[in-house]
């Protein structure tokens, strides 16, 4: 049953460099934080593979 239709205009990319500067303060690949931010996928993919729990 499908309950209505999204139509993507624009899609949000995060900064990941720029983030993890401002809360790591660093963006070495060996600091875990910066890490599992850098291997986060893009937010769309997740909703597309039907990853984000509702």
């Amino acid at each position: 049953m499908v309950y209505g239709v999204l139509e993507l205009k624009e899609k949000y990319v995060p900064n990941k460099v720029e983030e993890a500067k401002k809360v790591f303060q660093t963006t070495d690949s060996q600091h875990p934080g910066v890490k599992k931010l850098f291997s986060r996928p893009e937010v769309i993919k997740i909703l597309i593979d039907g990853l984000f729990k509702t």
